[in-house]
């Protein structure tokens, strides 16, 4: 199954490359999204043109996450919000490989036994968009790489409705029994890293990690893109 599930995503990857052509046909890109798709992971990360431009986060977390959670940039810049939308609405293959290379240079501060999950999708929100962004980027990551990534073992049991509408407290009882460990065995002792795409007050990732904690999982890191 795991194997499906990755040959499946490499399938998608080469289909949505194909379909970015046509939509760059019907659609031309504007300016900044040309701009991103020119520049390294190095350039875009830390600035392109010598401009010096500092993307990384270097702020605060969430008091309820900041012993735990850990976000590469910062979702103020623009290029950075950017650069999230393209990858989750337009599926830009791209933009999947610049976050891949950030998330390697990330990853690599962690246990390597580590096992790293993707936040899922509802099957409602796969069906819609297709596919899951985290996976995209997740499958950037060098074969042989020394994590072991588990796109199956963390699931969505329900759809919920977007958490950039609610409030704090109502973000909280909208994941209320929102995730479950597909096989608790996989998890016990072992450190997590679970990753998210952009990181508001942290309650997705705080969620997950409470259902990873109760299946046995040793420690539990949260790490978004951007926050």
């Amino acid at each position: 199954m795991k194997r499906f599930a990755k040959w499946l995503v490499r399938v998608q990857i080469k289909s949505y490359r194909l379909l970015d052509t046509f939509l760059d046909l019907l659609f031309p890109k504007n300016l900044m999204v040309q701009e991103l798709e020119k520049m390294s992971a190095v350039e875009f990360a830390n600035g392109s043109g010598g401009h010096g431009v500092d993307r990384l986060f270097h702020g605060h977390y969430p008091p309820e996450c900041a012993e735990w959670c850990r976000a590469i940039l910062t979702y103020r810049d623009r290029y950075v919000r950017t650069a999230v939308w393209e990858l989750k609405y337009r599926k830009s293959a791209k933009i999947a490989s610049i976050f891949g290379e950030l998330l390697v240079q990330e990853l690599a501060k962690y246990a390597g036994d580590s096992l790293v999950i993707p936040i899922p999708l509802s099957e409602k929100r796969r069906r819609e968009r297709g596919y899951n962004q985290i996976e995209l980027i997740l499958e950037q990551l060098p074969a042989g790489n020394r994590w072991n990534i588990e796109l199956d073992l963390l699931h969505r049991k329900h759809h919920t409705v977007p958490q950039t509408k609610l409030s704090r407290a109502e973000r909280l009882k909208n994941l209320d029994d929102c995730f479950e460990v597909t096989d608790p065995q996989r998890v016990v002792g072992k450190n997590v890293v679970i990753v998210d795409d952009v990181m508001t007050t942290g309650s997705t990732l705080r969620r997950a990690r409470e259902v990873l904690l109760k299946a046995g999982a040793k420690e539990v890191l949260g790490l978004a893109l951007a926050h």
